[in-house]
């Protein structure tokens, strides 16, 4: 499947993941956590990025940030490029350290701040890295325990998450505390791993079961949040893009545009059917229209005739189609 480009929106907050190529572990000890850490440290400096949360596994780390001015790539190259060096050199192997490139979810902050830092905080004990919320307390290599006030991290933005809990510290820590014990019986929430709708109406990958079309709203699989959230991401970020031609078209003149390009007439594009050049041109045209002119596979399905399960598919066979085609090159470039 083609990636999507990521969404550099500044001062958005990101739930960021990165695992351990063939899930193998990336931190063998304590000095090579440490090593992390400081690098972290640095790199948030560096980028003008700000971290409210985040947990390091064996094999896989989690962080909570809030995005600079250039978003979370600067932080994200420094940290993961330079540690996988210094793994590398420390443990004599070569080649990739992580798995794939990370995931770098935009979340809604007022909606999913306090269950974000919660879900990466129980991190050590889902995983069966530690046996207790007591031991959880104890445990080095995540933001918990300077929420609870029983370390200092200077890169770790304590103050924003202790003023969601409460007026003054002692107040805020109780109440965090309390927040993750009540936390504590639930298992991995892929809800909070990823973006798209059925994550951002509380559901995994594929539960589409009592989905209802009221439910339908605007989605994007690199957004957690509402469909007024994603409406107003998409459209912030459609007012920056680079003016193409593409920009200058209604949705009308787009389906007109595409249709030509596939030696159709534009009205088969608005009914059913799966000849190869409709199903090609369809899927083009969902793509430009959702990635380049602030439609929602919702809005695009309807207008393709698909459903929104479909259309979503067809978005990501469209990103192939547009890149290996010049006239539609030319519409973005």
């Amino acid at each position: 499947m083609p990636r999507q480009s990521r969404l550099l929106v500044p001062g958005g907050l990101y739930h960021v993941m990165a695992r351990g190529i063939e899930r193998r572990a990336i931190f063998s000890d304590p000095p090579d956590y440490q090593e992390f850490i400081e690098r972290l440290e640095e790199s948030l400096k560096k980028s003008a990025c700000r971290c409210l949360a985040w947990v390091l596994m064996p094999n896989h780390f989690h962080l909570l940030i809030q995005a600079g001015k250039e978003g979370t790539p600067p932080l994200m190259r420094r940290l993961m490029t330079g540690y996988a060096g210094y793994f590398n050199w420390r443990h004599r192997r070569s080649g990739h350290l992580f798995q794939n490139r990370y995931k770098a979810i935009l979340c809604e902050e007022e909606a999913y701040l306090m269950e974000l830092v919660r879900y990466i905080h129980l991190n050590p004990l889902r995983g069966k890295v530690v046996e207790s919320l007591e031991t959880l307390d104890q445990f080095r290599w995540s933001g918990h325990r300077a929420l609870l006030g029983l370390e200092t991290r200077a890169f770790q933005e304590v103050g924003e998450v202790w003023e969601r809990f409460g007026k003054n510290r002692a107040q805020a820590q109780t109440a965090y505390r309390q927040f993750v014990n009540e936390g504590a019986g639930g298992g991995r929430r892929a809800d909070l791993t990823g973006g798209g709708l059925l994550r951002s109406l509380g559901r995994s990958p594929g539960q589409w079961e009592g989905v209802r079309k009221g439910d339908l709203q605007a989605s994007d699989a690199r957004i957690l949040g509402s469909g007024g959230f994603v409406e107003g991401v998409l459209k912030e970020l459609e007012k920056t893009a680079a003016p193409s031609v593409i920009s200058g078209m209604t949705l009308d003149e787009l389906k007109n545009r595409v249709a030509k390009v596939y030696g159709l007439l534009p009205e088969e594009l608005s009914r059913k059917g799966r000849k190869g050049a409709v199903t090609h041109a369809k899927a083009a045209l969902i793509y430009l229209g959702t990635q380049f002119k602030g439609q929602t596979c919702q809005s695009m399905g309807q207008l393709t005739a698909m459903t929104v399960q479909s259309a979503s598919a067809a978005k990501f066979r469209g990103e192939v189609l547009v890149r290996d085609n010049s006239d539609l090159q030319k519409l973005i470039n």
